[in-house]
């Protein structure tokens, strides 16, 4: 899948958004953020991987006919994914089961709320 420069853009701005959030309210954010610090934190979540994931999976709920019950993206989307498919080890990385969890999410009759 490609996306053009100011939908990439667009995304790891949101991204970066919604980890300053979760670190704001979150200890093992906060730990986790510290002990890597701010500059491979912002390296790491603009990585391919998690930057194409991210695109994707948001695509992939658009096909899966529920894109509308986590819009708007950067308020009920990325929250969601930044919670649910990245992995908060020793290196921010993505969930090996990214894929299925947007999967499941599209089954489920109750959406999260974030706002």
């Amino acid at each position: 899948m490609h996306f053009n420069q100011d939908d990439l853009l667009n995304a790891i701005q949101c991204l970066w958004e919604a980890v300053v959030e979760k670190h704001r309210e979150d200890t093992d954010a906060q730990q986790h953020w510290d002990s890597i610090g701010t500059p491979l934190l912002r390296k790491a979540l603009r990585g391919p991987e998690i930057v194409q994931a991210y695109m994707e999976g948001w695509v992939l709920l658009e096909e899966l006919g529920s894109q509308s019950d986590m819009a708007p993206f950067d308020f009920q989307y990325v929250p969601w994914f930044v919670d649910s498919c990245l992995d908060w080890g020793e290196n921010v990385s993505l969930k090996t089961d990214w894929q299925s969890q947007i999967q499941s999410l599209s089954t489920r009759n109750n959406f999260p709320s974030f706002s």
